[in-house]
């Protein structure tokens, strides 16, 4: 499913209406299912959502599913903790005929990241990490970063810390698709991030890696909040998936989600 296809468009026409969120059901984490008593579902005109106007984008949603655009989607707006609108639309993928429903599980991709961010701050507030911690003090691969300056490799001027990682501030960089840059390069030929790897592997491989900038000197979107996943191993002495189980999904009722 393009994620960004919808999320662009509902953005575009929610934006002025002030939103407290909008959910694409990109996952199990936010399922509404028929009957759950968890969802207070109200009137859209109760929540002060202009029914008609989303009635149109669902239309523009019918359309781009019947260009080919994308295959299906699960659409819930809500505010102040309701519900207020509905739309399954579609089916679950190009070559998968199954009408998407209110219990169709999403791959959440990149939503993974807020999720990790609340458990590592679960342990921020237990005082078993701290956010300006170096990255080293729980990984020892990162007590010698280095960055990709212009053709170069230098030391880094500083340490990546857990603040770094939680604001995608750390220098860390992804490869995803073909290698674009020099830099890439270096990263997709190290194998770091491949299938075969655990998180705490790749992350403890990573820190050998070229960063593209001196830590807290640059956002960039990349792999800081994998590798918080594997700080949080190495505190709790957990898996990263029972982490994130443990202190996220099952006490918040999250039954369907979890990795695959």
């Amino acid at each position: 499913m393009n994620n960004e296809v919808i999320g662009t468009r509902f953005a575009r026409a929610l934006s002025s209406g002030g939103l407290l969120c909008v959910a694409l059901l990109l996952s199990a984490c936010a399922a509404v299912r028929p009957g759950d008593a968890s969802v207070v579902e109200a009137s859209p005109t109760s929540l002060g959502l202009d029914a008609a106007r989303l009635d149109q984008e669902a239309a523009a949603l019918a359309a781009d599913i019947s260009n080919g655009v994308i295959p299906g989607a699960v659409v819930v707006v809500g505010r102040n903790g309701k519900v207020g609108w509905i739309r399954t639309l579609g089916t679950q993928g190009p070559v998968d005929a199954t009408p998407m429903s209110l219990a169709t599980i999403f791959r959440i991709q990149s939503m993974t990241k807020p999720v990790v961010s609340v458990a590592v701050m679960t342990l921020v507030q237990e005082g078993r990490i701290g956010l300006d911690d170096p990255v080293s003090k729980y990984l020892p691969e990162y007590a010698a970063t280095t960055v990709f300056d212009n053709g170069t490799i230098r030391p880094a001027m500083s340490a990546i810390t857990v603040r770094h990682l939680l604001t995608h501030t750390s220098g860390l960089i992804a490869v995803v698709g073909p290698p674009r840059t020099p830099l890439h390069e270096i990263w997709a030929k190290s194998g770091a991030w491949t299938l075969e790897n655990t998180v705490l592997a790749a992350s403890r491989a990573t820190g050998s890696l070229p960063m593209l900038a001196d830590p807290g000197t640059r956002w960039n979107y990349g792999r800081s909040v994998d590798v918080l996943g594997a700080v949080m191993e190495v505190v709790t002495g957990e898996s990263f998936d029972r982490v994130l189980k443990r202190r996220i999904f099952e006490p918040l009722g999250m039954k369907d989600t979890n990795f695959y």
